[in-house]
């Protein structure tokens, strides 16, 4: 084993061809350059940082203030208005019918009846000018049977004919009028 001085009595030589200076040049360089850049982007991240943002996420805050204070103005003066109770007013509409049948034709085994419904409003055939009808018809018996008559009105009555054989029938007729629905039933005799 060698001791220090030794070491350093003995010569040693070292040769660099040119391929491995311009190796060497080359990284010192590129270690320089990224040095160089590494300081500069730090120097610009801390000024960046030393600058004073105002507001909220770099808005200004008087926008946020003028939301705030209108959104806040907007709840107070809903909640606090005296006459903001909503007042509900129905009214109720009797609804009636006259229900009429006649025989057509008795001349064959099954017998041909015409059925007439007039719906009344408050005592009022057929309501207004404009009101429609929806009328609903489900009959049971000997022949069972259902009728759906839609729009229903004083120039499109609520008329139409069955065949039916003899016997007694169960009529139920459900009204819709005006979003509401009265139920009736009636009975006839063939």
């Amino acid at each position: 084993m060698q001791t220090i001085q030794e070491f350093l009595k003995n010569e040693y030589t070292f040769s660099f061809t040119g391929l491995t200076i311009s190796g060497i040049v080359t990284l010192i360089t590129i270690g320089f350059v990224a040095t160089v850049a590494f300081i500069f982007t730090t120097l610009r991240r801390l000024n960046d940082a030393k600058k004073p943002t105002y507001g909220f996420l770099g808005k200004p805050l008087y926008q946020m203030a003028v939301v705030a204070v209108l959104g806040a103005g907007i709840i107070f003066a809903v909640y606090n208005n005296p006459d903001s109770s909503i007042d509900e007013a129905s009214a109720t509409q009797d609804v009636t019918i006259e229900f009429k049948y006649r025989l057509v034709d008795n001349t064959q085994s099954k017998k041909l009846v015409e059925f007439e419904i007039i719906p009344s409003v408050n005592n009022n055939e057929w309501g207004g000018e404009s009101d429609t009808f929806d009328i609903f018809i489900n009959a049971s018996g000997k022949d069972d049977f259902g009728e759906l008559l839609y729009d229903t009105s004083e120039a499109n009555k609520a008329i139409f004919n069955k065949q039916l054989s003899e016997g007694d029938y169960e009529i139920s007729i459900t009204v819709v009028y005006s979003d509401s629905s009265s139920n009736f039933l009636e009975t006839i005799s063939l």
